[in-house]
């Protein structure tokens, strides 16, 4: 295979013109009315043609197949395609070059995000090496990314393409994971990315048309996660108290077109975050700037949707905020996993691969490389094991439960991601151990020692028959009846004092949506309801006076919250008369314990030989605050989240000084040895420094001792808790 760099420019290429808009900044506003509506950037083809040409690339070729030539990954050699031209009814022909993509050379290329499809009734395509014109080989390929060829192949100009399923030796499982890796300088690097939606159908034309009038309205401005219109004609379209302005056929025309399978595919995450601006969604003819499209689909997603025409629509919408939410760089592996959790790939193991470009520096260990030649159980142990080297890395463990099919090759500390996740978001605001170190023990068989204290035990599990998870059926009178089911039994005062602090009524507000509230976050968070506005409605409904039938868009946010906390999961009580929500396999007697290191209480179930089994991670109303350590916060101060570059920290408040601290005001002076470092920021974080040497454990792993402070609090040690009186014990889990 002839080696080099081409020297074709993009401008000169055949197919869809995808330049014809104009590129927007993310800075700015998006306004799409300012951008002219694109024409057919696709010539159509009729039904019949492609028929034909499906059929004439399908026949069996004697041709011998195409072998890959290996590429260096070491000097940054990747394989670049140049589709070939041809009219609609003749073979797919490709050419297959070598190129070099590293700092100081990048290609011209466009890169292509599509889904792979099943492998059943296959496409043979020729394939030319680079300088050779007359001897051809075959290659077979999805019909998928045949029809997506078809769609972007012009009939006079080649174009040059990155393509997955083509540009990587799929059978050389060593390549594949060393190409992988590079997956996001490709997409970074590409002149623009293609997303391939499919061909139109379903009436995709018109959602496309609806997508771009949509966007010429209103715009999401997320520093306030607040719809906001561009002119003052637009104010109804972004008022949160009016449903979208779209008729029936339109809205089933755009939820079918949400609900195509690239929406879902894993792989698409990294492919089109780190796209440019000038990246198109392509769906048949149809072609929209990726932003101008976001945008639509963010303001859709957030809009209310009362109407029985919108429920299909509302259906689908938790799924695509949380997998197409803004902010999705530099987030916790905690928060990926779930947002993503129910996002496909055909490999188990790229359920690691695929987001390790995505989650913050502080969660990813770059020696962590994709290797295909591990079986799944394998690389999910492997990544949970480096994982558990970071200061924080013992989280990880909160994402374990116990499912009917989880893989019985995985230890319960090892969570199972080639499950769907069975919740729509993970349980925010979490400070059930404090900033206490994360300390644990590598045993024999398997086992994983971690030091806690053993809290509460599950007394009634609420909900088991009731199937909380509710997204399939967007029903909002449904999920007024199961919340009624969740409450205590008419007659119970509801103003009664709460074992964990407040009145009961606060506890289920406080539980049923999972924390979510405004006051938590300093300065209230717009994006959630207020507690107040929850304890009305939760009331209204306890006492059997409130109906469904006609929501204000503050009770639909709040149903809708509710729904997302309570879907996948159950509601119980303690025999300390805690209620919280658990896993959906919770059961009575096990036991609610609080490990050090984790951020929020584990339930835990006796195995063989005095060891545990993880059932999944609970929200305590009563626990959440670390009170299992330290007990209950002073009268005067209230835990809140004080957010800044995109991180949330605790801070304590103090309602009669009006001041906020790092600190905890329940513990005492720092041993001796230790001093707090003074930092610029020091309202958000406080640093903690041994004066007199290295950390010390005897057979315990303490991440952090290689650094120069840390970050968690020494008065939450083992050894130092141990000697406040606090009983802790070391669960050995299997």
């Amino acid at each position: 295979m002839k080696r080099g760099r081409s020297s074709r420019g993009l401008k000169n290429q055949g197919g869809p013109n995808l330049g014809v808009e104009k590129p927007l900044r993310r800075s700015k506003r998006l306004r799409s009315s300012s951008v002219a509506k694109p024409a057919v950037v696709e010539r159509k083809r009729s039904s019949k043609s492609l028929q034909k040409a499906r059929s004439s690339r399908s026949k069996a070729t004697t041709r011998p197949a195409y072998v890959y030539e290996p590429v260096d990954t070491d000097v940054g050699e990747i394989r670049i395609l140049t589709l070939l031209p041809g009219l609609a009814s003749s073979e797919i022909q490709i050419s297959l070059e070598i190129d070099r993509l590293s700092e100081g050379e990048v290609p011209q290329f466009e890169a292509l995000s599509y889904v792979w499809g099943s492998a059943e009734h296959s496409v043979e395509i020729s394939v030319f090496t680079k300088g050779e014109s007359t001897t051809a080989r075959s290659l077979s390929v999805t019909q998928n990314l045949a029809v997506a060829l078809l769609h972007l192949r012009g009939e006079k100009v080649p174009r040059r393409l990155w393509i997955d399923a083509i540009c990587v030796d799929q059978r050389n499982l060593g390549e594949r994971g060393r190409q992988v890796e590079r997956m996001p300088e490709v997409y970074r690097s590409a002149e623009r990315v293609v997303v391939w939606l499919g061909p139109e159908r379903e009436s995709s034309n018109l959602a496309m048309a609806a997508i771009r009038t949509l966007s010429a309205k209103v715009y999401y401005d997320q520093s306030t996660y607040v719809i906001k219109p561009f002119t003052e004609a637009d104010e109804n379209c972004a008022s949160m108290d009016q449903n979208l302005q779209f008729d029936h056929l339109t809205m089933t025309a755009i939820t079918k077109l949400f609900i195509r399978p690239w929406f879902e595919r894993l792989w698409v995450q990294q492919e089109i975050r780190f796209a440019k601006d000038t990246s198109v969604i392509m769906c048949g003819a149809e072609c929209i700037l990726w932003p101008i499209f976001h945008n639509a689909m963010i303001c859709m997603c957030l809009k209310p949707k009362e109407s029985p025409k919108y429920s299909a629509l509302h259906n689908r919408c938790n799924f695509l905020l949380n997998a197409f939410h803004q902010n999705m760089f530099d987030i916790s592996l905690k928060l990926s996993m779930t947002r993503l959790g129910s996002c496909r790939c055909l490999d188990p193991r790229d359920k690691i691969y695929a987001v390790l470009s995505l989650i913050n520096t502080k969660d990813r260990n770059d020696s962590f490389k994709p290797d295909y030649k591990k079986s799944t159980a394998e690389v999910y142990k492997d990544f949970v094991s480096m994982h558990l080297q970071h200061p924080h890395g013992l989280n990880i463990i909160s994402m374990c439960e116990i499912t009917e099919a989880r893989n019985t090759m995985l230890p319960s500390w090892v969570p199972d991601w080639s499950e769907p996740s069975k919740t729509q978001f993970a349980i925010p605001y979490c400070y059930t151990s404090g900033r206490s170190a994360s300390v644990y023990r590598n045993l024999a068989n398997n086992t994983l020692g971690i030091v806690g204290k053993r809290s509460e035990i599950v007394s009634l599990v609420v909900g088991h028959s009731l199937g909380l998870n509710l997204s399939n059926t967007g029903d909002m009178e449904e999920l007024v009846s199961t919340i009624r089911t969740l409450l205590p039994r008419q007659g119970v005062d509801m103003a009664l004092p709460y074992p964990g602090g407040g009145t009961l009524l606060d506890a289920y507000c406080l539980v049923l949506s999972c924390n979510n509230v405004s006051e938590r976050e300093a300065p209230p968070a717009l994006c959630f309801p207020h507690l107040r506005a929850i304890r009305d409605l939760v009331r209204a409904i306890a006492d059997g006076f409130f109906s469904a039938s006609s929501l204000s868009y503050d009770e639909h946010r709040i149903l809708s919250n509710i729904q997302g906390s309570i879907t996948g999961r159950v509601l119980f009580v303690t025999a300390g008369g805690l209620i919280g929500l658990g896993p959906k396999m919770l059961q009575p007697q096990d036991i609610i314990c609080v490990l050090l290191g984790v951020k929020v209480p584990l339930a835990l179930r006796p195995a063989t030989g005095g060891r545990y089994r993880i059932v999944g991670e609970c929200f305590i109303c009563g626990l959440m605050e670390n009170q299992a350590l330290l007990g209950p916060l002073p009268e005067n101060i209230k835990l809140v989240w004080r957010t800044e570059e995109g991180r949330a920290h605790p801070a304590f408040h103090d309602l009669d000084t009006k001041t906020m601290s790092p600190d905890d005001p329940r513990l005492g002076h720092l041993p001796a040895g230790w001093r707090k470092l003074r930092w610029e920021k020091e309202h958000l974080v406080s640093y903690f420094e041994e004066e007199d040497g290295d950390l010390v454990g005897e057979g315990l792993h303490w991440p952090e001792q290689k650094t120069l402070y840390r970050q968690t609090d020494p008065r939450l040690d083992p050894e130092y808790l141990r000697k406040q009186g606090i009983e802790l014990e070391e669960f050995q889990l299997v």
